[in-house]
């Protein structure tokens, strides 16, 4: 009797714990015997499902990444605390102003809406590759590289496009490894003779600014040597122009006169890690002598 009395004590205190106690379900929960999961659509899910879901990375999944690049171009909060939050328009506070300019340069179609979408390479299409320019160009015009290049009182897209044409090739440069193949009665001048020229031109110099000018520096004791003749090769830099035939060619083109007669000169440089290197055969004599040298960017 004392076991069924303690057994008879145990369910009924069950049966008060699991019954008369309040049982509370979730909200959305309308019967007793429905098992209720509630859940909360996270912030991706939600744009993962809507119509700004885009695959801005491009490796073909729409995903977090996605999702943080949308944040950067289109919540200013979200941005201003990332590693984008940048001083755009240099007047050393980070503000909307330097948000609208992340976004003309980040999000193609917000720029093609905006006022600052304009055909900047002349094809009469407002494209891609008018934003690339755009986004090249207008770091340029804020930067200390910005000057005037075609000489037109006004620094605009016009200088920045002589300036992306010869801005590869801005800079000091010197001749090395020279050789020459051909007749030792072959001279430079008078008192030079081509074989002998390596040791004077490696102490030569040419410079090339941003408007692709050509500028030589000859030691005195090398135009004493050339005597008048120097003033030839400086003539051939003030007439030099450079330009990029393909990804691994650039040419030089210049002229000088010479003894009353013009000859019109083409030197093809193909690019070294160091700088260029060329050869040149001198077709104006008769046995055609070659020199080869190498052209090499000063530090």
């Amino acid at each position: 009797m004392y076991k069924k009395g303690l057994l008879l004590l145990l369910v009924i205190f069950v049966s008060f714990f699991l019954f008369g106690c309040e049982i509370v379900y979730p909200n959305n929960t309308t019967t007793q015997g429905e098992v209720a999961i509630t859940t909360i659509a996270s912030d991706l899910d939600l744009w993962k499902n809507s119509d700004e879901a885009f695959d801005y990375n491009g490796d073909r999944k729409i995903d977090q990444e996605d999702y943080d690049i949308y944040l950067l171009q289109n919540d200013y909060e979200f941005w201003k605390t990332s590693d984008e939050a940048l001083d755009y328009d240099n007047n050393h506070i980070i503000d909307e102003l330097d948000f609208e300019k992340y976004k003309l340069h980040t999000n193609y179609n917000y720029w093609k809406l905006s006022e600052e979408a304009i055909d900047l390479n002349g094809d009469a299409f407002i494209d891609e590759t008018d934003h690339e320019i755009y986004n090249n160009y207008d770091f340029w015009i804020n930067s200390d590289e910005a000057e005037d290049l075609n000489d037109d009182s006004t620094i605009d897209v016009s200088d920045y496009e002589v300036y992306i044409e010869y801005v590869e090739f801005v800079g000091t440069y010197y001749l090395t490894n020279y050789t020459y193949d051909g007749a030792e009665s072959h001279s430079f001048g008078e008192n030079v003779l081509f074989s002998d020229m390596g040791d004077y031109l490696s102490q030569i110099t040419v410079s090339v600014n941003g408007r692709g000018e050509f500028t030589v520096t000859i030691p005195d004791n090398i135009k004493t040597i050339f005597g008048d003749s120097h003033l030839i090769m400086i003539e051939a830099a003030n007439n030099m122009t450079i330009s990029r035939l393909s990804p691994f060619i650039v040419a030089i083109d210049t002229n000088v006169i010479m003894d009353g007669i013009e000859y019109n000169l083409t030197i093809y440089l193909d690019e070294t890690e160091a700088g260029y290197s060329a050869s040149y055969i001198m077709g104006f004599y008769y046995d055609e002598p070659e020199i080869t040298f190498d052209i090499v960017k000063a530090e």
